[in-house]
């Protein structure tokens, strides 16, 4: 190749990676960037001439761990290419996804002398998977759990009562008469009663508890290391504010509520259908004398 082919060569390719809209760069062997295109100006908000001569680690977001970049040290300067996602800071401190590739640039003895990397920013895809998991596993009226997902957190709870002998309970509530509040003052009501018996329980219950909606008006709660009679004292707390909400004006919203406690002595006949079932009998226990109460079985 001629001098003047070399040259249109590398005019061309210089083109070409200013063209890119992925973000390009490369780096010496510590990581001080040597050359970054626009479109990784694009993506980071930093100009060139900002980027030069600095370290990569001035995108750090502070949310990769230790041992992340670690592995990615290790294996690019063993001269290996590394794939994977990250998390990067912008210029203007917000923070974005990128999925990366980094590959050594090595000599003619086989040493490591650049690496050069791709960004390609994710992050917009990376929101719809987040919003798209929310949707999953969230009850999109209250905001809470949605049915699939206290179910997937109350199969966890088992297996680790299990494991570790620990004991747990459930509770079941459902909203007394609640068929009331939507036939006199119509759906909108209703479920303003609904997200405010999500509130009132959340703002009572302990970090460790996970609260769900289990459909229409019935409510599931996981009391992690809880035996009965933990359990029953959060339920009479859970029942209180219940009755202190004020949703409906002029009206008192009361609770239904059944206890089930694990069964740490024959785990293996234990499954989340048994606990659920049993709970579920006390509920309508406590609906039966009479509503606005709490329910458990006198040997759990």
């Amino acid at each position: 190749m001629n001098k003047d082919n070399l040259k249109d060569t590398n005019m061309l390719l210089q083109r070409a990676v200013d063209a890119a809209i992925h973000g390009v760069y490369v780096t010496d062997p510590e990581g001080a960037i040597q050359f970054v295109n626009p479109g990784f100006c694009r993506i980071t908000g930093y100009t060139s001439q900002q980027l030069i001569d600095r370290k990569m680690s001035i995108l750090n977001s502070g949310r990769m761990t230790a041992d992340y970049y670690t592995r990615l040290w290790t294996r690019i300067s063993s001269g290996e290419v590394w794939e994977e996602e990250i998390v990067n800071r912008r210029a203007d401190g917000s923070l974005y996804w990128a999925y990366q590739i980094i590959s050594p640039i090595t000599d003619e003895d086989g040493r490591v002398t650049h690496y050069v990397g791709i960004q390609n920013d994710v992050t917009r895809r990376r929101e719809m998977e987040e919003e798209l998991r929310y949707l999953a596993e969230m009850d999109v009226l209250t905001g809470i759990a949605n049915r699939r997902k206290i179910l997937d957190e109350l199969e966890r709870e088992i297996a680790r009562a299990t494991r570790h002998k620990h004991e747990l309970s459930i509770l079941m509530l459902d909203i007394d008469h609640f068929k009331r509040f939507n036939d006199s003052y119509g759906h909108e009501t209703g479920d303003a009663v609904l997200r405010a018996i999500s509130t009132t329980t959340e703002a009572v219950l302990r970090p460790s508890d996970r609260l769900g909606r289990w459909g229409g008006e019935e409510f599931v709660i996981i009391l992690p290391e809880t035996g009965c009679s933990g359990a029953s004292v959060l339920a009479e707390r859970v029942l209180l504010a219940a009755r202190e909400c004020r949703a409906v004006p002029g009206h008192q919203i009361t609770l239904s509520i059944g206890i089930a406690t694990f069964d740490t002595g024959s785990p293996e006949k234990e499954s989340v259908d048994s606990l659920v079932r049993r709970a579920d009998e006390q509920m309508y226990n406590a609906k039966h004398l009479g509503r606005n109460q709490v329910c458990a079985p006198e040997q759990e």
